[in-house]
């Protein structure tokens, strides 16, 4: 918590919850010049007893339209997964996460049918992303 007050991330803010260390919430601003500007994402993150050993948890509460992110609002990046180290924190997930709704990783999909649309009709996929923005996260 300590670095997120030093070096806080861009477009988001990230504090456990008073009475649970190990439940985050984040809020991200949708950043600007992307389909999700505007928008208001809550993230809830999962942090292990065992961190920084082992990686958290992180799904979106809010709905929205990435190939990343599944309808249950899991978030599939790899640093929380296989390039997960004992030196990744708190912010750098958040900064990993910031990225994504830059520039959705297709070869990483949950969904594969919104990789491939984002590959092969990207202007399909911008207008459904905008739409599910303006819905869900307002």
């Amino acid at each position: 918590m300590k670095e997120l007050k030093r070096n806080p991330v861009k477009y988001c803010r990230a504090a456990p919850r008073a009475d649970n260390i190990h439940e985050w919430t984040a809020v991200i601003n949708g950043p600007e010049n992307t389909v999700y500007e505007g928008g208001t994402f809550f993230v809830q993150m999962f942090v292990p007893p065992t961190y920084p050993f082992n990686s958290p948890k992180v799904q979106f509460l809010t709905r929205i339209y990435h190939c990343n992110i599944n309808r249950h609002g899991v978030v599939n990046i790899d640093i929380l997964r296989d390039r997960w180290s004992s030196s990744m924190t708190i912010a750098r997930i958040l900064q990993e996460i910031v990225a994504l709704l830059y520039d959705c990783k297709p070869e990483n999909a949950l969904l594969e049918n919104v990789a491939e649309q984002y590959v092969n009709n990207r202007k399909a996929f911008d207008a459904i992303a905008r739409v599910w923005t303006l819905r869900f996260a307002h």
